[in-house]
């Protein structure tokens, strides 16, 4: 199967935080770090990773196997995402 494109996922079906949770549980915290929090909440956190500087090779280290079984790869990679543990 072809994979989604990262724009087809939105930063609350990868990462199912209550929003407005974190509002109410940290309306009187009065630390400026807040709003960081918050903002990492509904935006998502920067982790560094500037997916457009980087070329992603196939590794040469995989099993034999992961060539031969293509669809168990498959099947397992699309399980991960159905269960929101990939994206």
């Amino acid at each position: 199967p072809t994979p989604l494109p990262l724009s087809s996922f939105t930063i609350g079906s990868i990462f199912p935080l209550n929003l407005e949770a974190f509002v109410h549980e940290l309306r009187e915290y009065p630390s400026p770090r807040k709003e960081y929090v918050l903002a990492g909440i509904r935006d998502g956190f920067r982790v560094g990773f500037v997916p457009e500087l980087v070329v992603l090779r196939p590794s040469l280290r995989n099993l034999k196997s992961a060539s031969q079984h293509p669809d168990v790869i498959d099947k397992y990679l699309s399980a991960e995402v159905a269960h929101r543990r990939v994206a």
